[in-house]
């Protein structure tokens, strides 16, 4: 039986997990890699070993800055030594483009900027192109997001390009897919033990420790680079002022709450807890 999973989550997250991906299959870490808004990865299950291909875009609007589908899926070509359960089939979904990768938008439209009518264009293609490559049917469908609005709505959209009954009216928000700030050291690839991996990972913290990962960058764009990844949602201190539904797509917090409110009682600040576990081991089930 298919069993079929979608995470929506951003450029350098998804990076980082292809780049750990390699990693673990003995492949040369990518460098440069650059994802366009909208692309879709799908990861497949083959038991002991499993696939990635990238299938959409087949063309990127800018060669120049973003990577091809064919660097990918050549750079991908084997199968994986990464053992995935038979049947399992996964797409990863770089987000739409929203408000805070204009550079001409303000604050107020970068901090957890939503999706463009550009991003929701996007969205709608990713979505068209996963029913495609899935014939039509997506049984057993989940559905996950980061905290940030720009991937629910992202997860929406897709859903909308899927009949009625085969559509999901949960996205469950994973900690482990939110956005990182900046790669470490200019390479979209944390290891688990690197503590500047925490620093990358959380909004939260001030911008005089955002320097270590961006010292290059004047104080305006260092506010900037924090803003735009700092969720307006905060279900553990304002749960009544958290989204909670985005039309038909009902958002269940429980779980991210759950392994915050644990990390949190135990002394760890929100890197620490976003660190313990990659998307990487989320998406190919690593305990």
């Amino acid at each position: 039986m298919l069993r079929y999973s979608l995470y929506s989550t951003s450029n350098n997250q998804l990076t980082c997990a292809l780049n750990n991906v390699s990693k673990k299959a003995g492949l040369t870490i990518p460098k440069g890699w650059v994802f366009e808004n909208g692309t879709v990865i799908k990861i497949i299950g083959c038991g002991e070993t499993s696939q990635v291909k990238m299938i959409h875009p087949k063309e990127v609007s800018n060669p120049a800055r973003f990577v091809s589908l064919e660097t990918v899926n050549q750079h991908f070509a084997e199968n994986l030594q990464i053992p995935l359960d038979h049947g399992k089939i996964k797409y990863i979904v770089r987000h739409g483009h929203g408000h805070h990768n204009d550079p001409v938008s303000t604050m107020d439209q970068a901090h957890d900027g939503k999706l463009t009518k550009t991003g929701a264009e996007q969205a709608k293609n990713s979505g068209i192109a996963i029913l495609d490559d899935a014939g039509g049917v997506l049984s057993n469908l989940e559905a996950y997001s980061s905290d940030l609005e720009r991937t629910m709505e992202t997860v929406k959209i897709i859903m909308d390009q899927i009949p009625i009954e085969q559509r999901v009216t949960t996205c469950k928000v994973c900690l482990e897919a939110r956005e990182n700030s900046r790669p470490i050291g200019g390479v979209h690839f944390w290891e688990k033990t690197d503590p500047n991996r925490e620093i990358a990972i959380d909004p939260f913290l001030d911008v005089e420790k955002l320097r270590v990962l961006a010292p290059e960058k004047t104080d305006e764009q260092l506010a900037r680079m924090k803003i735009e990844n700092l969720p307006k949602n905060n279900p553990i201190d304002e749960p009544d002022k958290c989204i909670r539904n985005i039309d038909y797509l009902s958002i269940d917090w429980s779980d991210y709450v759950q392994k915050l409110e644990i990390a949190y009682a135990q002394g760890k600040t929100f890197g620490q807890a976003a660190s313990e576990k990659l998307l990487f081991e989320i998406l190919f089930e690593i305990e």
